[in-house]
């Protein structure tokens, strides 16, 4: 058989303790890599290595200065490894510049290798690269120069697990969900951008951010977070449904199909990721325990009941809250909700006929005998006062003044100053004593609060005035008003 690894060895040390190949793979081609080469977004990657010593090998991925270990291994003299392992690529994202890898072998110096990523239908400045001007037919006269191995008519007699299967196809629609500063996790249903998740990790948070697995290491960088918004809840049964302000989904990510609950059986295998403890994308195997029908919890002091549980025994931990379970079929069988503390692998999901339910119902809930209406992140209640020519009839509503306790005294303040159904200003009246001890502006109407404004002394002047400049839902400077 053909080889496929037609490589260029790079060799750490003189006595080449440590042998080092690349490959990257293009429209099924895989060819060459060398260090400071040119790649392309959509194209993979592949590391391939040995060492004539047992020594431990640290793979780091430089993300704009902050190096992410992404692959740490020790090294059994004269076996060969590959990141990813197995039959797996790295896929390049639509990201543009040096993409930078540092390998750091405990008895060797460490080596830098770096990848040019450019984008296929821009016109690049070679002096990035070297001297002169490359455009994308010259980039790919100098690919076809390389010798290829065309995979489809390599026969391959290695099969990847099924854990391996699954976590590369659901990593993609599992979310970071961070509200204020709490995270939880979701997994996406459609095209788009609705989001499932818990209704406990987003409760009555205004600052909703969203962020997907990079394509290298597991770290979303500020550029990776997208603001979002809540549209539906259900409190009894904890379920919360929010979407991408921009409704845009990258197009990697693949929404997640809906299993029946008649699928679900005792001992069948099951899969999670979410992000316990903040340790980002972790994968999780397990088997269903139970299925428990009309079951109820209580947290916080909030009571839910929910007509199907999936009991399990897989690891869930807080940050798995909203996260998905499913099949080997990477169908949602259910969402993570619930772990007992005072048992060991006591998990519960909210089935798969509970999400079901859930989604065909409207907007509006009865619940606790109160009416509640989401509307841009804010749940509104049964009093909603209106002035100044607002519709409260359903047509534009421009200003509104809410009473979120619901006894009389309005306490929140929105205006829409664009008119175009998105709050920017949002004010807060804590103490319902006519004085707003806080000021909330989104300017841009992304979701994204860009300024806050802060009366500590209720003089009705404002003291401090802060800035997000970022745009990462994280108040960057505070400063005197």
């Amino acid at each position: 058989m053909k080889s496929l690894y037609i490589l260029a060895l790079l060799i750490l040390s003189l006595e080449a303790q440590f042998i080092f190949n690349a490959q990257s793979m293009h429209n099924d081609n895989v060819y060459t890599l060398e260090n400071k080469d040119i790649v392309f977004s959509g194209d993979s990657i592949k590391f391939n290595f040995s060492s004539d010593k047992s020594e431990e090998l640290q793979i780091y991925y430089d993300n704009k200065g902050s190096l992410e270990k992404i692959y740490s291994k020790k090294l059994i003299k004269n076996k060969q490894y590959s990141f990813p392992a197995e039959n797996n690529w790295l896929t390049l994202d639509d990201n543009r510049g040096a993409e930078k890898f540092i390998l750091k072998l405990s008895n060797s110096e460490a080596m830098i290798f770096k990848l040019e990523h450019v984008p296929l239908l821009s016109i690049i400045n070679k002096n990035q690269i070297k001297k002169g001007t490359v455009t994308r037919k010259n980039i790919f006269n100098e690919l076809d120069k390389r010798t290829y191995v065309n995979l489809a008519e390599v026969k391959s007699n290695t099969r990847g697990k099924t854990e391996i299967k699954v976590f590369k196809q659901l990593s993609g629609p599992v979310v970071l969900i961070k509200a204020n500063e709490e995270i939880g996790t979701g997994v996406v249903l459609s095209s788009d951008g609705k989001i499932l998740t818990n209704w406990h990790v987003i409760k009555n948070k205004s600052n909703i951010l969203v962020a997907f697995k990079p394509n290298i290491g597991n770290k979303p960088t500020k550029n990776n977070y997208y603001a979002a918004r809540v549209i539906k809840v259900n409190i009894e049964n904890d379920l919360a449904l929010i979407q991408l302000i921009n409704k845009i989904l990258p197009k990697r990510i693949i929404p997640i199909k809906l299993a029946n609950i008649q699928s679900v059986e005792v001992g069948q295998d099951i899969y999670s990721i979410g992000h316990p403890l903040g340790e980002l994308w972790t994968f999780s195997t397990g088997l269903v325990s139970q299925i428990r029908s009309d079951y109820k919890w209580t947290t916080n002091n909030i009571k839910h009941k929910s007509k199907y549980v999936i009991q399990t025994q897989n690891s869930i931990s807080h940050g798995n809250s909203g996260g998905p379970l499913v099949n080997e079929d990477i169908e949602l069988l259910g969402i993570n909700t619930l772990s007992k503390s005072a048992g060991q692998n006591l998990n519960y999901a909210i089935s798969i006929k509970d999400i079901k339910i859930f989604l065909a119902q409207k907007d509006d809930y009865k619940i606790q005998n109160e009416t509640y209406k989401i509307k841009d992140n804010l749940i509104q209640y049964n009093i909603v006062k209106a002035k100044n020519g607002v519709d409260t009839n359903g047509n534009k509503i421009t200003r509104a003044y809410v009473d979120s306790d619901n006894n009389g005294q309005i306490d929140i303040s929105l205006i829409d100053i664009n008119q175009n159904g998105i709050w920017n200003i949002f004010y807060k009246d804590d103490n319902e004593n006519n004085i707003y001890e806080e000021k909330k502006v989104d300017k841009n109407g992304n979701g994204i609060i860009e300024l806050i404004y802060k009366d500590k002394n209720e003089d009705g002047k404002w003291d401090l005035i802060g800035y997000d400049k970022d745009e990462d839902g994280t108040i960057d400077k505070w400063s005197n008003f």
